[in-house]
C-alpha cells in the first residue's frame, strides 16, 4: 500500500508493504442464543428495509431474496466455520476431529502441477492461523491439515487450549433473482468453501447436487444492483466475490485470501473503486495454460474443465463499461486484473497492480478498453515467458487507449499482441493507441530468461495486418528508462517481427513508437519518488 503526506504543498509517498501473513484470531464472540439469528432479522424485515446486525460472530449462512440494506457494526462478523472441540491425539502426533466435515461439490478444477490443493475446499483454522490440506494419505506436519476417508479432519498441530474452527459452510451469503438492491456494508467474514466461479458472496443461489445432478451457481440467476462496500472478506476456497449483477458497486473492501480469485464477473456498468485486493488464489487454481491437470471434484468420475482463470480480478463474457478505479491490485497468484472475452468499454484507471504472478492488466479479446493513470511494477515473474508477464498486455483487442500509466520492472513493459485464438485473429488488433506512458525496466534478452522488452508490438500467426497503416496501432510519447546503455546484443522494443535495440531505430521506423525518449537517472528517480515505487527492482 502507499501512504502519502503532504509536506509544503507537495504530496510525498512511501511504501507500506502488505505482507502475506494469517488473519490473527479475533476478540469478537459467537452470537449466543439471545441474538436473534441474522436469517431471520432478514426474514421478518420488509422489501427495501435495512437490518442491523449485532456486535458478534454469526456462524451461519444468510440468503437474501429482496431489495435490502445489510448493516454491520464493530464486531459484527459472519463466518464459514463452526469451532469444534472433541479431538483425540493419535500415536503419531496427530490429533482427530470427533466430528465430519460435509463433502463440498463443484464443477471439475484444474490446479496447478504438482498440487492437488485447488480440488479441495475444505479449510482449518488454528488460532485464526489457516492450516495447509495436504493428501489424505499424508500424515500432517505442524501447520497442516488432512481430511480422512471418513471426512473427519486431523491436525498436524496440536489442539490443545487453541481455537481450531473448520469451515462446514460454502457461502456467508447467497441471494436470488428477485433480490435487487441489495447492500451490505461494514462487516468481517471469514472462511466459506465455496465452488470455484462462484462467491463467499454471491447475489445467486449456490450450486445444488453432486454427479449426474450437479447444477453449478453459475447456472443460477442474479439479483441487479448489488453494493458491497466498507467490508473485510478473507478466505474463501473460491473467490471472495461474485457480484454478478448490473450496477454492480464494490467500494472499499479488503478483499484477500480467496482461494481462486478476489472478484469474479460484476456486469454491465459496475463500479470497482477503493479496494485492497491482495493474496489470491492460495489454493493454486492453473494460472497457465498447458500445464493444468484437471481433477473431478462434483462426483463424476472424469475432469475435463481445464480453464485458467485465477488471480485478483476477473471480468469476462460480454460485459460492458465496468469501471476499476483506485484499487490497491497486489501479491495474487494469477494476473492482477483482467478483462476477457467480448468485454466492451472497460476503463482500469488509477489503479496501483503490483507483485502479482502473472501480467498486470490485460485486456483479452474485447473492444474499447481504456487503461490509463495506473502504476504498475513487479508483474509477471512467475510466467515470464513469451510476453505472459507484461506489465499492461492487449491481446487480440480493438479500440484500445493505453495511456499515462508508470510501468517498473516488470517482466515486460506493455505488449500488443495477436494470436489465433478461439476463432479470433491478429487482424482484429486495430486502433490501439499506446502513448504518454513511462516504462522503467531491467536490461532485456530475447532468449532464455524471457525478458523482453519495454513495448513490444507482436505477431504471432496468420499474417500481419495489424502492421498496416489501415489497423491504426500506433504509440508515442513513450518516456523509457534502463540501467544500461543500448547494447546490439539486448533488444527492448518489437515492431512485426522486427526487434529492435535502438529507440530512434524504433522511432523513426515503425508507427510503434514516435517520439519515444530515455529519462535520465536523476529523471527515473523522480518518477519513483513520485509514484511510490521502488527505484531498483528485486532479484529476478
Amino acid at each position: 500500500m502507499i501512504a502519502c503526506v503532504m509536506v509544503a504543498g507537495a504530496l510525498l509517498c512511501s511504501i507500506v508493504a502488505i505482507i502475506a501473513h494469517p488473519e490473527p484470531a479475533v476478540a469478537a464472540t459467537t452470537c449466543t442464543d439471545s441474538v436473534r439469528d441474522l436469517q431471520d432479522k432478514i426474514d421478518a424485515a420488509p422489501i427495501g428495509g435495512t437490518v442491523m446486525a449485532a456486535p458478534c460472530i454469526y456462524r451461519e449462512h444468510v440468503n437474501i431474496g429482496k431489495p435490502l440494506t445489510l448493516v454491520g457494526q464493530p464486531g459484527s462478523e459472519i463466518r464459514g466455520s463452526d469451532i469444534w472441540g472433541g479431538w483425540t491425539r493419535l500415536s503419531n502426533g496427530t490429533y482427530i476431529s470427533s466430528r465430519t466435515v460435509p463433502n463440498f461439490y463443484q464443477e471439475d478444477v484444474s490446479c496447478e502441477p504438482n498440487t492437488q490443493r485447488c480440488a479441495w475446499p475444505e479449510q482449518v483454522f488454528v488460532d485464526g492461523a489457516p492450516q495447509e490440506q495436504v493428501s489424505s494419505s499424508s500424515t500432517p506436519a505442524p501447520g497442516q491439515f488432512k481430511v480422512e476417508s471418513g471426512r473427519k479432519v486431523v491436525l498436524g498441530s496440536s489442539s490443545i487450549g487453541k481455537m481450531v474452527e473448520v469451515t462446514v459452510r460454502k457461502h456467508w451469503i447467497t441471494g436470488t433473482s428477485s433480490a435487487d438492491g441489495v447492500t451490505i456494508r461494514g462487516f468481517t467474514m471469514r472462511h466459506a468453501a465455496n465452488d470455484w466461479r462462484c462467491g463467499a458472496i454471491q447475489s445467486r443461489e449456490p450450486s445444488t447436487g453432486s454427479g449426474s445432478t450437479f447444477s453449478s451457481c453459475r447456472q443460477k440467476t442474479d439479483g441487479s444492483a448489488w453494493t458491497v462496500e466498507n467490508n473485510r472478506l478473507l478466505h474463501a476456497a473460491g473467490a471472495i466475490l461474485s457480484v454478478r449483477t448490473n450496477n454492480a458497486r464494490i467500494l472499499n473492501n479488503v478483499i484477500a485470501y480467496g482461494g481462486q480469485l478476489g472478484i469474479h464477473n460484476p456486469k454491465d456498468d459496475s463500479l470497482i473503486e477503493d479496494n485492497n485486493i491482495h493474496h489470491n488464489n492460495t489454493e493454486r487454481f492453473c494460472i497457465s495454460a498447458g500445464s493444468c491437470t484437471g481433477y473431478s471434484t462434483d462426483g463424476n468420475s472424469t475432469a475435463s474443465n481445464f480453464l485458467v482463470e485465477s488471480g485478483g480480478v476477473k471480468i469476462a463474457g460480454g460485459q460492458a463499461r465496468v469501471t476499476v478505479r483506485n484499487n490497491e491490485i497486489a501479491f495474487n497468484r494469477g494476473q492482477g486484473l483482467w478483462f476477457d472475452v467480448q468485454t466492451s468499454g472497460m476503463k482500469a484507471v488509477a489503479n496501483r497492480v503490483h507483485n502479482n504472478a502473472r501480467r498486470g492488466i490485460f485486456c483479452e479479446i474485447s473492444f474499447g478498453c481504456q487503461i490509463t493513470n495506473n502504476v504498475v511494477w513487479e508483474n509477471g515473474w512467475a510466467t515470464p515467458g513469451y510476453v505472459d508477464g507484461a506489465g499492461i498486455q492487449v491481446g487480440n483487442s480493438s479500440d484500445v487507449v493505453v495511456a499515462n500509466n508508470t510501468l517498473a520492472w516488470n517482466a515486460d513493459g506493455i505488449a500488443i499482441v495477436g494470436v489465433d485464438r478461439e476463432g479470433t485473429v491478429n487482424d482484429n488488433v486495430t486502433n490501439v493507441w499506446v502513448h504518454d506512458n513511462t516504462v522503467l525496466q531491467e536490461d532485456t534478452s530475447f532468449s532464455g530468461d524471457g525478458k523482453k522488452g519495454a513495448l513490444l508490438w507482436i505477431q504471432s500467426c496468420c499474417n500481419a495486418q495489424m502492421f498496416s497503416a489501415g489497423a491504426k496501432n500506433w504509440g508515442e510519447n513513450g518516456r523509457y528508462w534502463f540501467e544500461d546503455p543500448e547494447s546490439s546484443t539486448k533488444p527492448r522494443y518489437e515492431w512485426n517481427g522486427t526487434k529492435y535495440t535502438s529507440l530512434v531505430r524504433f522511432n523513426n521506423e515503425t508507427r510503434g513508437e514516435e517520439n519515444g525518449h530515455y529519462l535520465s537517472e536523476d529523471e527515473k528517480d523522480t518518477v519513483t519518488d513520485h509514484k511510490g515505487i521502488p527505484a531498483a527492482p528485486k532479484p529476478h
